[in-house]
């Protein structure tokens, strides 16, 4: 399903606020926070899967 227009408008709105210079700064940060936590989950993701296979590849 689509974003409604309305979506965009409102992000467009934030970027755009002259009265709100720093409404882009608090997307991007918000944005660079949410990546920060993806790459944390992947980075534990990864370390678990290594274990893992360490594990298996001493079994055999």
């Amino acid at each position: 399903m689509l974003a409604s227009p309305e979506k965009y408008i409102s992000v467009k709105a934030i970027l755009m606020n002259e009265a709100d210079p720093d409404g882009q700064n608090r997307l991007a940060n918000s944005m660079l926070s949410t990546k920060i936590d993806y790459d944390k989950q992947l980075r534990s993701i990864m370390q678990k899967l290594t274990r893992l296979s360490q594990g298996f590849v001493e079994q055999c």
